[in-house]
């Protein structure tokens, strides 16, 4: 899996909006627009727009993976989804976007554990 460096923040900054970024790169939105998006979701569920429910409504109509820790098992990492198509994934505490094997975020979060994946193409 390759890592590419890529900001969908319009200033560039890195503010806590990874779920703000990582929606734009998977889904090839203007930052602004999934801002609107999420904050009329976030408003209409009385939560923040990082909240893992809002985050789970505004992706409602793709599937969703859920991917717990089995004893004796290895977690599965970032760089352990290797199939074609886009994919939202959370992450301890962040949620970036992996797209055709290549993981696309403003840093390498590749060796991170996956707790939950959204499969929005492909």
């Amino acid at each position: 899996m390759r890592f590419i460096k890529l900001n969908k923040n319009p200033n560039t900054n890195k503010s806590g909006d990874c779920v703000i970024r990582a929606l734009a790169t998977a889904f090839d939105k203007n930052w602004f627009k999934v801002y609107e998006e999420l904050y009329l979701i976030s408003v209409k569920q009385a939560r923040i727009l990082t909240d893992t429910e809002v985050i789970r409504e505004y992706l409602q109509d793709y599937e969703e993976t859920v991917h717990p820790a089995v004893k004796g098992k290895k977690r599965k990492k970032v760089q352990d989804l290797k199939d074609d198509g886009v994919y939202v994934v959370r992450i301890a505490n962040h949620l970036t976007t992996v797209m055709d094997n290549r993981l696309v975020d403003t840093f390498d979060c590749r060796t991170s554990t996956v707790y939950r994946s959204w499969k929005v193409k492909g």
